[in-house]
C-alpha cells in the first residue's frame, strides 16, 4: 500500500514557507539602499607612539570626518601587550581632546618629576587646557616585566561618547593626549568607533517589508 500522507505534508510545508521567501526577497531588494553602520578603525604612526616612555608626551590627532553627524554607538581604545619596564609605581594618563596643534602624532618632552598628569596644565603647543575640550578618560597602571604584559582595552562610557560626538561634529577631528609615567613598552595602539545605520535607510527597509507583507496578504485566498 502506498502512503500519500508524507508528500502532502511536504507540499503544505512548502506553501507555508513561501511567505517567508517573499518577505526575504523583499528585504534583499531593499539592502542596496541600506547604509551600513560606519566603522572607523585606525592606528597611529608609529603604531606604538614611540613606546610611551616617561621622558615623552604624545598627542594623536585623528581625522574622523566620516563619523561627523552620525550617532556613535561605541568607541574603544586598545593598547596591545603593554607593560612597565620595571616594578615601580606608574600611571598612564589618557585624555580625550577636541583637537591638537599637530596632525597625526606629535611628541614633546615631559619635564615633570614623578607621577604628575601633564594634561591638567598642558603647553598650548600640544593641546587645549583642561576643561570642556580636554577630559581625562583613564589613568591605569601596569605591572612590571614583559611576562606581565596585557592588552589594555578602554571602552567609552555613554557620556564620553556624547563628548566625542560633539568634538567630531565641531570640525571633523579629535585627539588623544598621552602622559606616560613611567617606562612603558607596547605592541601597538588602535582606536575603533562605530555608528548606527542612518534612520532613512532603516525606514526604507521597513517600508519594503511592509509592502511585501501587504502584497502577501492580498495573495492569500479567502477563508472558507
Amino acid at each position: 500500500m502506498v502512503r500519500h500522507g508524507r508528500p502532502v505534508t511536504l507540499l503544505v510545508e512548502a506553501i507555508l514557507r513561501k511567505p517567508l521567501w517573499i518577505i526575504g526577497a523583499a528585504a534583499l531588494l531593499c539592502l542596496p539602499g541600506l547604509a551600513p553602520a560606519g566603522i572607523l578603525r585606525i592606528s597611529p604612526d608609529p603604531p606604538d607612539l614611540g613606546g610611551l616612555d616617561h621622558s615623552t608626551l604624545q598627542t594623536w590627532r585623528i581625522d574622523a570626518q566620516g563619523l561627523a553627524y552620525n550617532t556613535i554607538t561605541s568607541a574603544t581604545l586598545t593598547i596591545k601587550d603593554i607593560y612597565n619596564w620595571a616594578d615601580e609605581p606608574n600611571r598612564l594618563f589618557i585624555h580625550l581632546l577636541d583637537s591638537a596643534q599637530h596632525a597625526g602624532v606629535a611628541v614633546g618632552p615631559d619635564r615633570e618629576e614623578g607621577i604628575v598628569d601633564y594634561y591638567l596644565n598642558p603647553d598650548p603647543s600640544l593641546g587645549p587646557p583642561y576643561g570642556p575640550a580636554n577630559i581625562l578618560l583613564d589613568a591605569p597602571s601596569f605591572a612590571g616585566g614583559y611576562e606581565n604584559r596585557v592588552d589594555y582595552v578602554y571602552r567609552f562610557t555613554p557620556e564620553q561618547l556624547a563628548i566625542l560626538q560633539a568634538f567630531i561634529d565641531n570640525d571633523g577631528q579629535f585627539a588623544f593626549g598621552f602622559d606616560p609615567d613611567c617606562h612603558y613598552s607596547n605592541g601597538g595602539i588602535t582606536f575603533e568607533a562605530a555608528t548606527a545605520p542612518e534612520p532613512a535607510s532603516m525606514l526604507l527597509v521597513g517600508t519594503c517589508l511592509l509592502a511585501a507583507a501587504m502584497a502577501l496578504r492580498r495573495r492569500r485566498p479567502p477563508r472558507q
